[in-house]
């Protein structure tokens, strides 16, 4: 379990390869991050679904409640886990219409129904290299790609791929104590280039300043990806990953 302390607390469980969380105590201003923290967290560790229970969560405001949406939007491009909502109280799930939350996450009364009404992912193929901490690990991570792509059947994504997994490889390297892990993961229209590390600290993207000299960095990836972003991992760490369209 954790949790912010007489706040917000989160218990998580396994069930028929999904993940349940069970949020304990309000939602509010300063419980929203964690909130959000946690169902990234658990998306990424890549189970069947994240199903909320909201039996133990109160919402004061209506508009602490777009956290869900907010979270599936995030996701839904990498690594596309599907969030849905258990809220056995119907008060909840009028809140939920209301406020339009169920137009992007699904609403369920019990986890049962949760579980019986997820559909069967479309097929992905995903795959992961070990890389160490030196910078000859960009070149290695270079190849990876380019074998990986021609594999795959997608030379069209390669050169932007090598670009981005050359750029994140090298800030993971430069910028953390970690020994980087490269993952690929191909879906029906779709390349996404991952990088872990085990520096909590999250990226951000700066606009270059053109008097000093900068990396281009995120700024390369941010042109390149039909969408990024960076996120903590429930083992600690971090995971940053751009998308590429067919």
């Amino acid at each position: 379990m954790t949790g912010v302390p007489a706040l917000l607390e989160i218990d998580r469980t396994l069930h028929e390869g999904a993940t349940v969380v069970r949020p304990h105590g309000e939602l509010n201003l300063a419980t929203y991050s964690h909130l959000r923290d946690a169902l990234l967290k658990s998306a990424l560790e890549l189970p069947r679904a994240v199903v909320v229970d909201m039996e133990g969560l109160r919402v004061p405001t209506d508009s602490a409640l777009v956290v869900f949406s907010s979270v599936c939007v995030q996701v839904s491009g990498w690594p596309a886990v599907p969030i849905v909502l258990v809220a056995t109280r119907k008060l909840d799930r009028l809140r939920l219409r209301k406020n339009s939350v169920s137009r992007f996450v699904p609403v369920f009364a019990s986890i049962g129904e949760a579980l019986g009404g997820l559909t069967t992912p479309p097929h992905r193929r995903r795959t992961l290299i070990e890389l160490t901490h030196s910078a000859a690990s960009v070149g290695v991570a270079r190849q990876f790609v380019e074998e990986t792509c021609h594999r795959w059947g997608s030379p069209g994504l390669l050169p932007d791929a090598v670009l981005i997994a050359s750029e994140l490889v090298e800030n993971a390297v430069r910028h953390t104590g970690s020994e980087p892990r490269l993952r690929l993961e191909q879906g029906e229209s779709t390349l996404t280039v991952a990088v872990y590390d085990d520096d909590d600290t999250l990226v951000r993207m700066v606009e270059p300043d053109l008097t000093t000299a900068v990396q281009l960095g995120l700024v390369l990836v941010d042109k390149l990806a039909h969408t990024w972003s960076c996120a903590p991992m429930l083992s600690g760490g971090k995971v940053v990953w751009a998308v590429l369209r067919r």
